[in-house]
C-alpha cells in the first residue's frame, strides 16, 4: 500500500498545480485520452477493471477499504510499474485512477516513462499548467475537482518519470 499514500499526494499535487484545461488550445487533449494502451487495446478510466487486470496478469498486491460515498470496496492493485484504484458502481469495480511510475506501459497516445516534455506537448499540445516538476491537462474545467485529469511528473531533463491518469467522481 506504500503507493497509495503517493496517489493520493499525486492528486493533491495535481490539483495544487491547477491542472491545465486545452479549451481553446490545439485541441489534441480530450477525456478519450485518459486512458492507457496495452497492445492494440485500450483501457480508460471510467471502465471495468476485469480487462485491465487480464491484460496485466495476476502479480499484483491487493488492497481494499470501504467507501464511504458508495456501497462497496474501494479496490487498489500494485504492480511493479503501475497501480490502479477502482471504486464500486452498480455492482462492478469501475478504473477511478491508473498511475504509471515504471516500465513499458504507456497512454493510449503512445508517451510513457522515459518520453520527453516535447512528446508529450506533440501528443496532447501545449493547453497545460506547469508547476515546477508537474504538467497537467484537464477534460473538463481547469481546476474543477470534478473533471477527469492527465498528469505527468517530469525528472530534471524534462523526461516524464510518473504519470497519473484521474478519472472523473460517479455520481
Amino acid at each position: 500500500m506504500k503507493r497509495w499514500g503517493l496517489g493520493i499526494l499525486v492528486v493533491l499535487l495535481l490539483l495544487a498545480a491547477g491542472c491545465g484545461s486545452n479549451a481553446g488550445g490545439d485541441g489534441t487533449f480530450s477525456e478519450q485520452d485518459l486512458a492507457i494502451r496495452i497492445g492494440d487495446r485500450q483501457f480508460k478510466v471510467g471502465e471495468p477493471v476485469d480487462g485491465l487486470l487480464s491484460a496485466l496478469g495476476g502479480d499484483f498486491e491487493y488492497f481494499e477499504q470501504q467507501n464511504p460515498s458508495y456501497d462497496g470496496l474501494d479496490k487498489s492493485y500494485e504492480y511493479e510499474t503501475v497501480q490502479i484504484h477502482t471504486v464500486p458502481f452498480e455492482g462492478k469495480d469501475l478504473i477511478a485512477e491508473i498511475y504509471l511510475f515504471g516500465g513499458a506501459l504507456q497512454t493510449a497516445k503512445n508517451i510513457g516513462i522515459g518520453s520527453t516534455r516535447a512528446e508529450v506537448e506533440a501528443a496532447y499540445g501545449t493547453g497545460y499548467v506547469k508547476e515546477e516538476s508537474e504538467m497537467a491537462y484537464w477534460a473538463g474545467k481547469k481546476g474543477d475537482a470534478n473533471s477527469p485529469c492527465l498528469g505527468f511528473f517530469l525528472d530534471a531533463k524534462d523526461v516524464v518519470s510518473e504519470l497519473v491518469i484521474v478519472g472523473k467522481p460517479l455520481e
